[in-house]
């Protein structure tokens, strides 16, 4: 049995068709973060417990595509390490290494994209932060840097016994390769402990879900509910700065999950008419208007300032009142 096992594993190692199966599957980690968003954000498509289940399964299903494709990935090149690469086997590692210059230019440009636009552009978007595709990009780095050593090498990098990896090319590569053993160990550690950290809390997540929002929120939810009723979808929402003053709805990845896919921009950012001519016109609640500490944002109407930053005042060409309901008033808001 134990042959039978065996031989059945090298058989499908193999087999091109393996590798090309393995990196597919590293190249979709993108789509679930993206499948995920698109869960949490349609709230009328399915029902609220189904969608907290979908949303936590998502997130265990990037751990292990992390780890079932590196994992089968390293196999198999650790096996073609130290073996004569066919032709079939040879256009896998060029599908390999040109797949992943196009996902590495992808998510590069998409790195640059939300400098160019406002933080958390690429989360309300495609569903994956600006780290997340960092990592995603030093892996694939590193993962072409592999393919092409052993492409070079025509085999026979990993056992440094053999006389082939006597030469002087396979000498300065074996620390990289020993150094890389660790590292791939290392990584599939922390996807595993991250997968299996979100499993094991999903009861107590799960419990908090059925909590309302009013009560895990406060009455902060109750200025992003009636943004979400007011505000039309394709438009531009301000939101005070994330502090301890307005700690939900200041935090733009919280009332992100409500008010998707409207545009979200912390006001920490308008300090500049540069910013405000690019954003031309917004939505934004009148937050705590009885308050003397927590009052957002504040107003000179009769020189046509507004300070959305605590300290910069920057001047508008129109302020319109929207809608008022249980006494929070929207305003829409047009910049010179």
């Amino acid at each position: 049995m134990r042959k039978i096992i065996k031989d059945s594993t090298i058989k499908f190692i193999e087999h091109p068709a393996a590798l090309f199966f393995s990196w597919i599957l590293f190249l979709l980690i993108p789509v679930v973060n993206f499948l995920r968003l698109f869960i949490i954000s349609h709230d009328k498509l399915v029902d609220e417990n189904l969608r907290v289940l979908l949303s936590k399964l998502s997130q265990v299903a990037v751990g292990f595509l992390s780890i079932y494709s590196l994992s089968l990935f390293f196999v198999c090149l650790y096996y073609f390490s130290n073996r004569v690469i066919l032709k079939q086997q040879r256009k896998a590692f060029l599908f390999i290494v040109s797949s992943g210059v196009i996902f590495f230019v992808i998510n590069s440009l998409l790195i640059s994209l939300e400098g160019r636009k406002f933080p958390n552009y690429l989360y309300s978007t495609i569903g994956s932060t600006a780290d997340f595709l960092s990592n995603l990009n030093l892996l694939t780095l590193f993962n072409l840097a592999l393919v092409l050593i052993i492409l070079f090498q025509r085999g026979s990098l990993f056992h440094m016994n053999s006389k082939a990896n006597k030469s002087s090319l396979s000498k300065k590569f074996a620390v990289i390769i020993h150094s890389s053993k660790i590292l791939i160990v290392l990584i599939l550690i922390f996807s595993f402990i991250s997968s299996i950290n979100t499993i094991l809390n999903f009861r107590s997540q799960y419990k908090n879900a059925q909590i309302s929002y009013e009560q895990r929120f406060g009455d902060e939810y109750e200025f992003v509910k009636i943004l979400k009723a007011t505000v039309p979808e394709r438009s531009s929402v301000i939101h005070p700065p994330q502090n301890s003053t307005w700690p939900f709805i200041g935090n733009q990845p919280i009332i992100r999950y409500f008010l998707f896919p409207r545009r979200l921009i912390s006001g920490v950012l308008l300090n500049n008419r540069k910013i405000t001519q690019e954003i031309s016109a917004a939505y934004f609640a009148e937050i705590y208007s009885e308050s003397t500490d927590k009052h957002w944002p504040l107003v000179d109407t009769s020189n046509k300032a507004i300070i959305f930053d605590q300290k910069t005042s920057i001047e508008y060409s129109e302020l319109e009142k929207v809608a008022e309901v249980n006494g929070v008033v929207i305003y829409k808001i047009s910049f010179l």
